[in-house]
C-alpha cells in the first residue's frame, strides 16, 4: 500500500482531505506531512540496512566489496558511493531546503526526522532550535533514533529535547527509539549497538512527561529468540513512566534471507511466546502495539511458500559467515539458541 494512502488515512490528516479536492489542480500546495533526512551518516551498521541510508556500510562496502549474496531491491550500492564524499555543510539540497522550509512550516502537521542517525547531523539541531523559535501548534515532531550515544553526546540531545519541549511551540515531540530485541543479540544485529548507553539514555528520557516514546523494532529472524525479553523492558517501562510509551513492529521484507519468514518451527515458536506475552499484559499493551505480530502468524505458512525457503536459508548462512568475519563477532556464541538453524542452513549451503 502506497505511504500516501496510509498518511492520508489517518486521522490528522481529515480535515485537509476537502481542501485539497477543491482547489485547482494548478495550485502549490504545500505539504502537511513531511519526511526527511539530513544525512547517511549513522553510528550503527545494521544488519538488513542499505549503504544508501548508512555511511558506515558505505565504508565498509568500499572497503571489502560485495557480500556472498546481495539483495539490495531499493538502490545498487555502485550509484551509492558518490555520497561518501558529500559534506553537511556542502550540500545544495539541503541549502535549498533551509530557504523553503519556512514558507511550510506553518502547515506543517507531522514532521518526521530519519537518517542515518539524526543526531549525527548538525542540521536535526539547527531544525530543533527553529522550531523552538517559530510556533506552530498543532505540530507532531517524530524523530527516529538508535540512542546509542556516550554521556555527553546524549547531554547534548537531551538539552536540546528538554529546550524543544519547554518552548511549547508545537503539540508534541515523539522519539521512535530502534531496537529489535535484547541483550547481546540486539548489538549483533544492529552492530555498533551499546545496550548500556541506550539503557541509561531511555532511562533519563523517563523523567519528561510530554515526551512520548515508541520503541521501533523491525521484526527478523534474529529477533526471535530474545524478543520477550524486550517486551519485559518496555513492560517495566510502561509499568514507571508517566509519559506515553508504545512499541511499534513492522516485519522486514528485504533482505529477504534476513526475514523472520525464513524461521523454522522452533524459532518461530519465539514469536508465538511474545503474542501471549503482550495478550497477557493488556492493561498495557494494547491491540494496535501486537497485531502486526498476530498477522506475520498467520501469514507464515503462505510465506514460505511464496519465497525461495532453500535458497534464503543458503543465503542467511553465507551472509552471517562474512559478517562475522568482516566485523569479528560470533553467531553463535551471540545466539546459542540458534545453533541448530544454523547447522540446517550450513547443510543446506554445503550442498548449493
Amino acid at each position: 500500500i502506497s505511504d500516501r494512502l496510509i498518511k492520508s488515512s489517518e486521522s490528522w490528516a481529515a480535515p485537509y482531505l476537502q481542501d485539497l479536492k477543491n482547489k485547482k489542480i494548478d495550485k502549490n500546495i504545500n505539504p502537511k506531512y513531511l519526511e526527511l533526512s539530513f544525512s547517511s551518516k549513522c553510528n550503527l551498521k545494521c544488519s538488513y540496512c542499505h549503504p544508501f541510508v548508512s555511511h558506515g556500510l558505505l565504508k565498509e562496502y568500499i572497503e571489502f566489496g560485495k557480500w556472498p549474496h546481495e539483495e539490495y531491491s531499493i538502490l545498487d550500492v555502485e550509484d551509492c558511493k558518490e555520497i561518501i564524499n558529500i559534506k553537511q555543510d556542502e550540500n545544495p539540497y539541503i541549502d535549498a531546503f533551509w530557504k523553503w522550509f519556512p514558507d511550510v512550516y506553518k502547515d506543517l502537521h507531522v514532521l518526521r526526522i530519519t537518517g542515518g542517525e539524526p543526531f549525527m547531523s548538525i542540521n536535526t539541531f539547527k531544525l530543533l532550535e527553529y522550531i523552538k523559535s517559530n510556533k506552530n501548534k498543532k505540530l507532531e515532531v517524530s524523530i527516529n533514533t538508535n540512542l546509542s550515544f556516550n554521556p555527553q553526546k546524549f547531554s547534548q540531545i537531551e538539552h536540546t529535547i528538554q529546550e524543544t519541549l519547554s518552548s511549547e511551540h508545537i503539540n508534541k515531540l515523539v522519539m521512535w527509539c530502534s531496537i529489535d530485541t535484547f541483550g547481546e543479540q540486539a548489538s549483533y544485529i544492529r552492530d555498533g549497538l551499546n545496550l548500556d548507553y541506550f539503557v541509561n539514555n531511555m532511562r533519563s528520557l523517563e523523567k519528561y512527561d510530554k515526551l512520548e516514546i515508541k520503541y521501533m523494532c523491525t521484526l527478523n529472524v534474529l529477533s526471535l529468540p530474545r524478543l520477550k525479553n524486550l517486551l519485559e523492558f518496555v513492560l517495566d517501562h510502561k509499568k514507571r513512566a508517566k509519559q506515553k510509551v508504545d512499541i511499534s513492529f513492522s516485519y522486514l521484507h528485504n533482505p529477504t534471507h534476513q526475514s523472520v519468514f525464513i524461521a523454522n518451527d522452533s524459532l518461530f515458536s519465539h514469536l508465538v511466546d511474545a503474542l501471549d506475552f503482550l495478550k497477557r499484559n493488556n492493561n498495557y499493551f494494547k491491540e494496535y502495539e501486537y497485531v502486526v505480530l498476530e498477522n506475520v502468524i498467520k501469514m507464515k505458512d503462505e510465506k514460505q511458500v511464496e519465497i525461495d525457503l532453500t535458497k534464503e536459508r543458503v543465503n542467511f548462512y553465507k551472509f552471517f559467515k562474512e559478517y562475522d568475519q568482516r566485523r569479528n563477532l560470533d553467531i553463535l556464541k551471540s545466539f546459542p539458541e540458534m545453533s541448530y538453524f544454523w547447522d540446517e542452513c550450513k547443510k543446506l549451503a554445503d550442498n548449493d
